[in-house]
């Protein structure tokens, strides 16, 4: 198991946020955004402050997190720039940092479930699917409040409707409601990665 912590809740200067993990004894980092901006869209030397400080503390990238298909779901000009500009820029941002796991999202749910929208976006995520398999990569599905997939059920439902052992979950039950209990079993058969919280409440 590869315990990993996202760089920018600790520093969003990415050289800070690795030499602390390290020292921490964190040896897996997961990257979503570097110095305020969500990769891949980081300026152009701040990728090599980020491969210069994992090589100087043996840390290595668990996952990327670029935000893939996080827009309205009806926005479909959104939907296939993703498909067509960001996937490749993320993969190959992938490719720089040294990991194979890319986590994307389903679209964000504006006016409620729109299932002829869905039905398009489930069309471009098989495109995205083949292209990930042909770069040897795989794509890991987040669950999201405010997204399509936002429950246990929902994310299991979706997985096993596509149909794609190449798809992943990135499960999170820190983005499930309180409201909203359910059993680790709905979802334990498609996820390779989970999130943990530490809740602060004040007292």
């Amino acid at each position: 198991m590869k315990v990993s912590v996202l760089t920018d809740e600790i520093s969003e200067d990415p050289a800070t946020a690795i030499e602390l993990a390290s020292g921490w004894g964190i040896r897996h980092v997961e990257i979503r955004s570097l110095f305020g901006k969500r990769v891949p869209d980081e300026d152009p030397d701040v990728r090599k402050i980020l491969v210069d400080s994992m090589s100087a503390h043996d840390v290595d990238v668990a996952a990327i997190t670029p935000g893939l298909f996080k827009v309205p779901l009806t926005d479909r000009e959104r939907i296939d720039r993703h498909l067509a500009d960001r996937l490749p820029k993320s993969i190959e941002f992938a490719n720089a940092v040294g990991t194979d796991v890319i986590i994307l999202f389903t679209p964000v749910l504006i006016d409620g479930p729109d299932e002829k929208a869905m039905d398009y976006f489930r069309n471009v995520l098989v495109r995205a699917l083949d292209i990930a398999e042909r770069e040897n990569v795989t794509l890991a599905l987040e669950n999201e409040p405010i997204c399509y997939t936002a429950t246990g059920s929902s994310t299991s439902k979706f997985v096993r409707d596509l149909n794609r052992q190449d798809l992943r979950v990135n499960w999170d039950p820190g983005n499930v409601s309180q409201q909203v209990v359910e059993p680790m079993s709905i979802i334990q058969p498609h996820f390779s990665r989970v999130c943990l919280w530490q809740e602060h409440k004040n007292q």
